[in-house]
């Protein structure tokens, strides 16, 4: 197969695509790519194979939303470990060179040696060095045998003259040179012994040090009077910004200032450790000073970057770790122009507030300045409360959309009293309309998608994490209660407010104590929990945590393990668990204005004989907006009179349902006044849906004489029989399409379009080739719809064709004419079958499913063919369906070629 697919010029299948466009993977330059549009509201499909729509996001629009961005360093050499260029020559003493040597000194054997001459020089001058330079110096000494020996720089080598060294071995020492002499070099007292491996190279570059501050190794050594400065770094910051400043000190005695200004922006330091400030400038330098005492210690790791980049800060308002904060000054923190000008859009702000005084954060649309319509539609905080005029009170996050004529700004208002934090930022543009093909993962198996465990000792490896109730023990691998005084095993603080989570537990043995089981404040109650795996998704409210209690009134014992608690981030596909499809659809309007949502006051309402939940359940769309349907008697839910619907016309009524606990359900479509039309029957569904996933069931029906129907989504359900109900939609056609979505109102979703494939040079070949298909029909309702290699119009094709008849595949050559038409009807249209018409002059055949369908040996070839689309040409015939691949070959293949591409 591999080298077929080699051979071919255009592969389609669904694996990218952008606005407008379904892309190929063949060729890759994008000259096979197809037009895609549909122009109405943009879908995904979830992880039930549900085409929903969804908002089109852009990128996030704010930049540093949670202050976390850090300029470039603005320091240089700020842990004093930079190192200049070896300045010495012949510091090895290869050669007998480049050394003044003096009395008693001498060079041999790759060594300088001293016979104890007192106060004699070995020396060279460093050329380019200045007084106040700091050298890192390096030395050995070897052969030891009696007197010292010193480095030092200037005439007299005494400005300054190092330690005295006495014995063999390896010196490090740093200097200050003193001295415009740029001489360096050995000063002995009366020392006998040799010198090698000399070196000296620059350090402490960049800093300008004064008395009291000596370059160590990799840090600045501080012995400094009160009050002195010791060191400074010059045009490190800017006027008016703020910075991050950090530095590692050790402190001996007494303390310090940092000052990134002149006078006024400091922070002071007065013990060991590492520091980070968040000073706004009002000078152009970093500065160090002994504070009111003398100081002894060191400094390192100084850093200075900016940041709060792209805000522009009010009064009372500074940048902290990773977060804003307004300090009871009333002032306004502001990013402007976040949307474009002179753009018309919606946009979704968000952020985290965290008040510790005052009450409140106000929220403004935009600055006062700025053109333009902006309107509020709405700000909600994460446990769901509605905030009115832009007022957002508490803490928590918020989420505001806004309508704006001429694009946005951003902008909080922290009033007088108010002490606030803020941080995790972000806008987005939202886009309704817009082309994006849709790629169909029915079949595929899923998954839930988790985060980080939350919970610790889940599995109770030792007595450690848990708050104990008198009645709990842990032991053995799980936590027991074997009394019944109401007392609790729980752990708090473990997730955050507004997320989704999913709890596990194991009961291990359960022996009549009634128990009862707290996620997030919220109770799942139980008169007993038989041994078992328990599971639970829910969306925390608070960070209470979780709670495991034994009831009062019962005797027995009760044991837990393996509790955990992970966020839920919704479903993914199992790797490698199936293959996806392109799904191309017909216009279609749903008719049912609140598809979501049932009971008193909506389309759909509960008759007497049932109770109704749409709080809690989860729906195929990942959120709780299911509706739980529990039958107290002869429940059943019924719509309100449709009284609009077309007589003799088909129609699709579909929904999802899941069952909980029920043994009989039923649904039907009713004509309210007589039977009427056709497939009006009830229908027993009771064996179509799971406890474990969600079903979707459909009603094809004719409206024969009637216009008015009612619609029963459960009907006899038994009593006390449990159901979950979701996604209702009624379509005037005769099979269901993908769910659109309700609210209020009817929602059209327009045709998929998909043309103008592989108009790339040279991608088709009009005298032979073959074009392949792996498809599925959306209906066996024998309507014609076909995928053709063309030349814009029908007159010249080749064409796979679900035909005018049931599970009827047809294919066609067509030259100005019939040159091969074929038909076959032994395959199901609604499965996936791989399809192959091979054309060359008087040599045509069709595959199906790794079998020859059928041969013509008499036929002329169509001229002109130039591109792929998903019709016959022209407009004519639109495919509607599932496509999993569409190939194109410049040459016909052999039998046993064909035979394996089409093989399923």
């Amino acid at each position: 197969m591999s080298n077929l697919l080699d051979k071919a010029s255009v592969i389609l299948t669904p694996t990218a695509y952008n606005n407008g466009e379904a892309l190929c993977v063949k060729p890759s330059d994008g000259s096979g790519d197809f037009d895609f549009s549909r122009n109405s509201a943009a879908t995904r499909v979830n992880a039930q194979g549900l085409v929903e729509n969804v908002q089109i996001l852009s990128s996030i629009l704010v930049q540093n939303g949670d202050f976390s961005e850090e300029g470039a360093e603005e320091v240089s050499n700020g842990s004093f470990s930079q190192e200049g260029v070896e300045l010495v020559t012949n510091g090895s003493f290869d050669t007998d060179s480049d050394w003044n040597k003096g009395t008693g000194w001498s060079i041999s054997g790759g060594k300088a040696i001293c016979d104890g001459t007192n106060s004699v020089y070995l020396y060279q001058s460093l050329a380019g060095t200045t007084t106040n330079d700091v050298f890192k110096i390096t030395y050995t000494i070897s052969n030891y045998i009696s007197g010292s020996v010193a480095v030092g720089f200037g005439s007299g080598l005494n400005q300054p003259l190092g330690t005295q060294r006495n014995a063999d071995g390896t010196y490090t020492e740093y200097l200050t040179k003193s001295s415009t002499s740029t001489s360096f070099g050995f000063k002995s007292a009366s020392f006998i012994g040799s010198i090698d491996n000399v070196s000296v190279r620059e350090v402490g570059q960049d800093w300008v040090l004064t008395s009291g501050a000596t370059i160590g190794e990799n840090k600045l050594d501080i012995n400094a009077n009160a009050y002195d400065y010791f060191a400074r770094q010059l045009d490190v910051s800017t006027i008016g910004k703020t910075y991050k400043v950090s530095v590692d000190a050790e402190i001996d005695s007494g303390r310090m200032i940092l000052y990134l200004a002149d006078t006024n922006a400091f922070e002071v330091i007065d013990t060991s450790g590492s520091y980070t400030f968040y000073i706004v400038a009002d000078g152009t330098q970093i500065r160090f000073r002994a504070f009111d005492t003398a100081l002894v210690g060191s400094i390192t790791n100084i850093s200075v970057k900016e940041v709060g980049q792209d805000w522009d800060l009010g009064t009372g308002w500074e940048i902290a770790e990773n977060k804003a904060i307004s300090n009871a000054t009333q002032g306004y923190i502001t990013q402007t122009d976040v949307g474009g000008a002179g753009v018309t859009a919606t946009y979704k702000a968000q952020w985290t507030q965290n008040i510790t005084a005052g009450t409140r954060l106000r929220f403004f649309a935009r600055n006062y300045n700025d053109s333009g319509t902006v309107t509020i539609l709405s700000i909600t905080r994460d446990d769901g409360t509605s905030m009115g005029g832009g007022n957002c009170v508490g803490s928590g996050t918020f989420t505001a959309y806004v309508s704006s004529t001429n694009g946005y700004s951003f902008k909080l208002l922290a009033e007088a009293g108010v002490e606030a934090d803020i941080t995790n930022i972000s806008v987005i543009e939202i886009t309704d309309d817009t082309n994006l093909p849709r790629i169909n993962y029915e079949g595929f198996s899923y998954q839930d998608a988790l985060g980080s465990e939350e919970v610790l000792n889940g599995t109770f490896d030792d007595d450690t994490a848990w708050t104990k109730g008198t009645t709990w023990s842990i032991g053995d691998g799980f936590a027991i209660a074997t009394e019944n005084d109401g007392s609790y095993l729980y752990q708090t603080n473990i997730c955050e407010i507004g997320k989704k989570y999913k709890f596990t537990f194991d009961v291990t043995e359960s022996s009549g104590v009634p128990q009862c089981v707290s996620l997030f404040n919220i109770w799942f109650d139980s008169s007993s929990l038989a041994v078992g795996t328990y599971s639970i998704i829910h969306t925390a409210a608070n960070t209470s945590g979780i709670r495991f209690r034994c009831k009062t009134g019962g005797t027995g014992s009760f044991a837990i393990d393996n509790v955990s608690v992970k966020e839920y981030l919704g479903q993914e596909v199992v790797p490698n668990s199936g293959c996806g499809s392109w799904l191309f659809e017909p216009q279609s309007t749903n008719l049912v204005t609140q598809s979501e949502t049932y009971g008193s006051g909506t389309f759909f309402s509960g008759t007497s004989g049932s109770t109704i939940d749409n709080t809690t359940s989860i729906s195929p769309s990942g959120e709780a907006n299911a509706t739980q349907i529990t039958s107290t008697g002869a429940g059943k839910i019924q719509s309100i009179a449709i009284t609009t619907l077309s007589q003799n016309t088909d129609y699709a009524f579909s929904f999802y349902a899941k069952n909980v606990d029920a043994t009989e359900v039923k649904s039907r479509v009713l004509a309210i006044g007589g039977s009427g039309g056709s497939g009006l029957n009830t229908v027993s569904y009771i064996n179509e849906i799971s406890t474990e996933n969600w079903s979707r069931i459909t009603h094809n029906f004719n409206t024969g004489t009637h216009t008015t129907f009612y619609l029963y989504m459960s009907n006899e359900l038994n009593s006390g029989g449990t159901i979950q109900l979701w996604g209702a939609q009624l379509e005037q056609q005769s099979y269901a399409t993908s769910y659109i979505p309700t609210s209020g109102s009817t929602v059209t979703r327009n045709q998929d379009v998909c043309t103008n494939g592989a108009t790339g040079t040279g991608l088709i070949n009009s005298t032979e080739g073959v074009l392949y298909a792996e498809i599925a029909a959306l209906a066996n309702d024998g309507t014609n719809r076909a995928i053709s290699v063309n030349d814009g119009t029908p007159s010249n094709r080749v064409s796979i064709v679900f035909g005018g008849g049931a599970n009827e595949i047809r294919g066609q050559v067509i030259s100005s004419g019939t040159s091969f038409d074929f038909t076959t009807t032994s395959y199901n249209v609604l499965n996936n079958n791989k399809i192959a018409i091979s054309y060359k002059l008087n040599d045509f055949s069709m595959w199906v499913n790794g079998t020859k369908v059928s041969t013509d040996t008499s036929g002329n070839t169509p001229s002109g063919m130039n591109v792929i689309n998903f019709n016959a040409g022209g407009t004519v015939l639109p495919f509607f369906g599932k496509t999993k691949a569409v190939a194109v070959w410049k040459e016909a293949l052999s039998d046993s070629e064909l035979q394996s591409l089409t093989t399923i």
